[in-house]
This record gives C-alpha cells, structure tokens and sequence, in this order.
C-alpha cells in the first residue's frame, strides 16, 4: 500500500479538498483507497458524510491507546473502493496526551502497516502547522503532494515545506518519503499573482509541479455541505474533471515503475 500524505503546514490552501476529491476520483476507477483523516477540524470525515462527533471510536483513539487497532475504525462510505478512517474534535487532545510516549510519531504508519493488504492506496488528510499530528502524517507517507495556492505567502513557504520533508527522512529512519508532486489550488487565472506564482513554480521546481491545477469552483465549494466529493454532487463540473484530471496523473507517477 503507497500512502499519500496531503500537506503543507499552512492552512486555506485547500488540502482537505484535495483529499476528499483525489481519494474520490482514484476510487472511482477500482482502486481500494482508504482515506485518512488527521485534522481535528474533521473535515475530511465531514466531506464524505460522515458525522465524526457521532462516533464512539476515531483516530484519536487509535493515537492514544495501543489496544485499539486501525480496522476496527473504518468506515464504509457511498462509494465501493473508499473507506475512510475518520476523526472529530477529541483528535485535538492527542499531541498533549501522548506528551511523554515514546515513540508517538510513528504510531500511525505502524497502525496503517496493518491495513496494507486491503487498500492500495492510502491519503491522508494532515492538520495545518508543524505539530504531532503533522508529524505522523509526514512520517507515515510513502508519497507526499503538496497544494499551493498561487499567493505569495503560500509560495515563499514552500521551500521550508520542502526541507521539512527531507528532516523527517533523516530523522526517522527508515522513513522514505517521496515528494510525488506540487498541484496548484484556488487557480484564479485572471489574476497577475497566479501566472507570476505559476511560472516561477514551473521554472524552479519543473517537471516536479503536476499539469494538473485546481481552479476556485462553486461546484467544488458547494459539495461538502452535501457531504460528498465533487465528483459525486456534480461530475460535469470544472472541479470533477480537473480532480479526474489530477487523479490520472497521480496514477501515472506512482506505477509507472511498476
């Protein structure tokens, strides 16, 4: 099982977005997906119409106590091949919880080591900031993606996104993650920002940065209020195709060695 861990440390840059769609759109074509849910603002959890403040038993449980394992949490969603590993507001306690636990940050890949033959692909969902539960969302992943929306700040943050990644490679042995891509979000190409923050990305990072861009949406706005993916509240919209659109090249990048 690859696990793509969905990060950048600041927020609005719509990774939870990206989660929902991109795990949406690779289990639309039969690939068995689990998405993971390690924000505490639940969102992800949300966004496929799951109440997480309904469950008895989420993440934060799996984080906190060593007889509870990953299995026994996941929940079936609309679609066949997604399940997903959901959270709620408890998930925020976690990092004080586990304050003096040895070894807290690789508690998730150990728990998702356990779920490698049922899904071939994992997203993880991870919290803004540079926290535990960030942590462990970088140190589980085999791959990450990182979205950027096409503003000054998020660009300048970048790089240090970046050096984060390979830290937690030195740091955690035998973490080995991949940076699979960076994929632009929010796309407005009116603006002069974008093209600017657009062709500088493509000059510096290259072949790094996916063709694929995410454009500011109603459609994709809209769609979590109805507790489900773009793809499913209105797949002839700009967002569905563009999530379809990313998803292919996401597929493309993580077997084309295989």
């Amino acid at each position: 099982m690859r696990t793509i861990t969905i990060a950048n440390p600041k927020g609005g840059c719509a990774k939870t977005t990206t989660a929902v769609n991109l795990a949406y759109a690779l289990a639309l074509d039969k690939t068995r997906v689990l998405l993971a849910d390690l924000d505490p603002q639940a969102h992800a959890t949300l966004g496929l119409g799951c109440y997480g403040e309904k469950l008895k038993q989420t993440v934060y449980d799996l984080l906190v106590n060593p007889h509870v394992k990953a299995g026994s949490l996941v929940c079936e969603t609309t679609l066949t091949h997604l399940d997903l590993l959901p959270c709620n507001s408890r998930l925020a306690k976690a990092e004080m919880e586990l304050a003096t636990v040895l070894g807290k940050e690789m508690i998730l890949a150990e728990q998702l080591r356990g779920l490698e033959n049922d899904y071939d692909l994992c997203i993880v969902d991870s919290p803004p900031g540079h926290g535990l539960l960030s942590t462990c969302a970088l140190i589980c992943a085999t791959d990450i993606i990182v979205p950027i929306q096409p503003h000054f700040y998020a660009y300048q943050g970048l790089q240090r996104t970046l050096d984060r990644v390979n830290a937690m490679k030195k740091r955690f042995h035998p973490c080995d993650i991949n940076v699979l891509g960076l994929v632009l979000t929010l796309v407005d190409d009116r603006s002069v920002m974008t093209r600017r923050i657009r062709d500088a990305m493509h000059e510096t990072f290259g072949s790094l940065v996916f063709e694929s861009e995410i454009h500011s949406n109603v459609a994709v706005s809209q769609a979590p209020e109805n507790g489900c993916s773009v793809l499913a509240f209105d797949p002839q919209s700009r967002g569905a195709h563009e999530y379809k659109a990313l998803a292919g090249e996401v597929r493309m990048r993580l077997f084309s060695d295989s």
